[in-house]
């Protein structure tokens, strides 16, 4: 998973890092993710390199490969208020 972040990053850009980071990590190709959710992988390449995704998006990504959506968010601010934490000292 994600273990930094910049103190720039939104939670949103974060919690989209994780989840490419765990697709990633379970082997999951941009191709093969793209195949889950019906769409082309140049698709999944733009938001994971934008970092943007609408909500239903994200959620369905996130179900895609086998995570909880809620549990990223979750994650992505805890990473965020660490590097808000590290900026303030």
């Amino acid at each position: 998973m994600l273990d930094t972040a910049n103190e720039n990053m939104t939670v949103g850009n974060i919690a989209i890092r994780i989840i490419e980071k765990t697709a990633g990590m379970k082997g999951l190709t941009q191709d093969a993710l793209a195949s889950k959710l019906g769409i082309v992988r140049q698709t999944v390449a733009a938001r994971f390199r934008k970092q943007e995704m609408m909500l239903d998006d994200f959620i369905d990504t996130a179900q895609a490969i086998g995570t909880d959506p809620a549990q990223v968010i979750a994650d992505a601010m805890q990473i965020k208020n660490t590097a808000l934490a590290g900026k303030e000292e």
